[in-house]
């Protein structure tokens, strides 16, 4: 699942421990189990943990001397209960709440209490992480993709409406949706609401994770609101470039305000690093027909098509070119070929967006 540098909220972790802990094999083993427990809420309060405070809070009695080992023994016995717990019954949760390892090969000496606190991280064996997969593979296609990978991510954002990645991904298809035309106008601004809702809610327990402020800065460049969107674009730039970068939206954003040449270094690089993605490629070809550099373009989609003849972006951006350059010819074969490719709702709404008058005879 890639979820970068979140972590699972407080909530999904509670929830996790409350699994483990309920778990009969843990239960048989109150004194690690209660260790466990100790030192998961110490970390989500941000305590420290030593193994002075261990002793002190987890085994007050008998009193231990300051160089007992009681801490680091049954560290290793909870240790062993995690790993076992993984391995059978807890092998498709959603999180898994796991202690610090050295490296294979070497060893490391960790910090006063850092071998003792326990990190957070979403389990990608789960059954929640396998879907998204699949949701984020659709979502990175082509429109009718793009429609899939809603589909795909709406039981899911009902499910773990609080889930960051999943809330992200679901505003930002929406974002992408809204650009393709896909919604009724009478229904966009509650989209765009209903988006910058669910942002607003999982903020805060993500801080620092680039998508927040770029997601929010997709939905309000389709709402209108430029200056919005680009304070939020500044904002996500500053956590992430390149992968702000790399999305794409903030390319689109450049090219509304006027800033082609920034655009098209951003666009130019990133189909520099994807020389065999005929997508990338098509889209390239896009930006610079856009721009009004057709020798480039032509050449750009000419690459995309041999990469893969049925490119819909290829197509659609040929189709693009020779508009742009008076082929009304040429442009029909490629909106015909386009028409093949998408779904007969897609192609209206895209060929709306392109303003291209045909017929179907």
């Amino acid at each position: 699942m890639p979820t970068g540098d979140i972590i699972p909220t407080r909530h999904e972790v509670e929830r996790q421990l409350e699994r483990i802990l309920a778990d009969v094999v843990v239960a048989s083993h109150p004194q690690p189990a209660r260790l466990l427990h100790f030192i998961v809420r110490q970390t989500l309060e941000g305590g420290e943990i030593t193994e002075q405070i261990i002793r002190d809070f987890v085994f007050p009695s008998p009193p231990y001397k300051e160089d007992s080992n009681i801490a680091r023994i049954t560290m290793k016995t909870v240790r062993s209960l995690l790993a076992d717990y993984y391995t059978d019954e807890g092998k498709d949760d959603p999180v898994i709440i796991a202690l610090p390892e050295s490296p294979e090969g070497k060893r490391i000496k960790f910090q006063a209490g850092q071998a003792y606190t326990p990190e957070f991280r979403y389990n990608p064996r789960s059954d929640i992480a396998k879907q998204f997969a699949v949701a984020h593979h659709l979502l990175r296609g082509g429109p009718a993709q793009i429609e899939q990978g809603l589909w795909q991510l709406n039981p899911l954002f009902n499910d773990n409406p609080d889930h960051p990645e999943v809330a992200l991904s679901t505003a930002e298809a929406v974002g992408a949706q809204l650009l393709l035309g896909v919604y009724p106008k009478d229904i966009q601004k509650s989209m765009i609401a209903n988006g910058l809702e669910w942002i607003d809610r999982i903020a805060p327990k993500v801080p620092g994770y680039w998508r927040v402020p770029m997601v929010r800065a997709l939905l309000q460049y389709c709402d209108g609101s430029l200056d919005e969107a680009g304070k939020e674009f500044d904002k996500a730039l500053a956590l992430d470039r390149q992968s702000t970068i790399s999305r794409g939206w903030y390319t689109q954003y450049l090219f509304a305000i006027g800033r082609q040449e920034e655009g098209l270094r951003h666009v130019r690089l990133t189909a520099g690093d994807s020389v065999d993605n005929a997508q990338i490629q098509a889209l390239h070809g896009v930006y610079l027909c856009k721009a009004g550099r057709f020798e480039e373009a032509q050449r750009a989609l000419a690459q995309s098509l041999t990469l893969d003849r049925n490119c819909w972006a290829a197509h659609w951006g040929s189709a693009l070119l020779n508009v742009s350059t008076g082929d009304q010819e040429r442009a029909m074969e490629h909106v015909k070929r386009f028409q093949e490719l998408v779904e007969p709702e897609e192609y209206q709404n895209i060929i709306r967006m392109l303003e291209l008058k045909h017929s179907d005879s």
